[in-house]
């Protein structure tokens, strides 16, 4: 955690909250196009938009090494956070005004192992169904050559905004992206290291293990060895 610096990026729809009288793909097109600040999560973890249409959505992470296991790959969950995006957005550019959603259900089906060799983790999301009070759609998860990671799916619940927004704003101009003394966090050098996999072969196999005291051990020899993120 990063507890001794201000928080990077802008809550753009705090600032102006006239973006939700707008139609929903539009409000997505204004961030594909840099035409609103960045929010802290892209600053912390490289999340953007990159397409919007409707009933489509796309987006992506840089496949940073901070997203790594003690075992050199990334936990399913990297790939379940940009999903997430992806899934909900496809479903978000259907919307009516006034509408908001939120993430009910999702699944994932993890079909090739990624690491920080994928360079771009891309998840793009489709609609498969949107009524009145729920939406549902699917993703597929690739890395930067287009090899297809995993298989997702999602149900989203809608409901009306709580509130009357006040008028749309103007389009605003391309915001120039800020400038900080250190990089990003995603961008900074990885604390922690990765265990050998001569280290993963020397381990005896869960099935021994548990023959000569618990599985614990061999954890716990890990984590002695090897400090794990």
């Amino acid at each position: 955690m990063i507890v001794d610096e201000p928080v990077r990026g802008s809550f753009a729809y705090l600032e102006q909250p006239g973006l939700f009288a707008m139609p929903p793909v539009e409000q997505l097109r204004l961030f594909v196009q840099r035409r609103l600040p960045a929010p802290p999560l892209t600053h912390l973890s490289g999340l953007v938009v990159e397409e919007a249409s409707e009933g489509a959505s796309t987006w992506s992470i840089p496949a940073s090494p901070w997203w790594q296991t003690a075992a050199g790959v990334f936990a399913g969950g990297t790939l379940a956070f940009v999903a997430d995006a992806a899934l909900a957005g496809a479903v978000f550019t259907t919307l009516p005004t006034g509408t908001q959603l939120l993430s009910s259900d999702l699944s994932m089906n993890f079909l090739q192992p990624a690491g920080p060799s994928s360079e771009r983790l891309v998840a793009k999301g489709i609609v498969i169904d949107v009524g009145r009070r729920q939406g549902l759609s699917e993703a597929r998860v690739e890395d930067a050559a287009g090899r297809l990671l995993a298989h997702a799916t999602s149900r989203c619940v809608l409901q009306p905004l709580p509130f009357e927004p006040p008028e749309p704003p103007d389009v605003p101009a391309p915001v120039a992206p800020p400038s900080y003394e250190t990089p990003d966090p995603y961008l900074r050098p990885v604390e922690g290291e990765v265990v050998p996999q001569a280290v993963w072969d020397e381990r005896p196999r869960p099935r021994d293990a548990l023959a000569e005291g618990g599985a614990s051990s061999v954890t716990e020899l890990l984590a002695a060895r090897h400090p794990v993120r």
